[in-house]
């Protein structure tokens, strides 16, 4: 649910469908993993490999990834440098 005082002057009506396509595709930027729940965690569950199962839920803490870090130093440095900032134009572009 959304609170009103947040979506009062919003109108559908004007909105352009077209922002919510990328003008890209995820992969051009993005590794995709393919893999399915069902061929790869089901299994295990099945087996009763809970040393295979935990790996394969802690995986991502082990692959050197810091997703959202970039994206807050961004929004600290155009909080207090401002967005016109070198700095916080550089860290845009990275």
């Amino acid at each position: 649910m959304t609170h009103p005082d947040l979506v009062h002057s919003f109108d559908p009506a004007r909105a352009d469908p077209s922002f919510a396509d990328p003008p890209f595709a995820d992969s051009d930027w993005f590794d995709i993993d393919s893999r399915k729940v069902s061929d790869v965690v089901q299994p295990l569950i099945a087996s009763g490999d809970n040393a295979a199962l935990a790996s394969i839920f802690m995986e991502g803490l082990f692959l050197g990834t810091q997703f959202g870090m970039l994206s807050t130093f961004h929004t600290t440095l155009a909080y207090q440098l401002g967005l016109d900032h070198a700095l916080t134009r550089e860290v845009s572009l990275v």
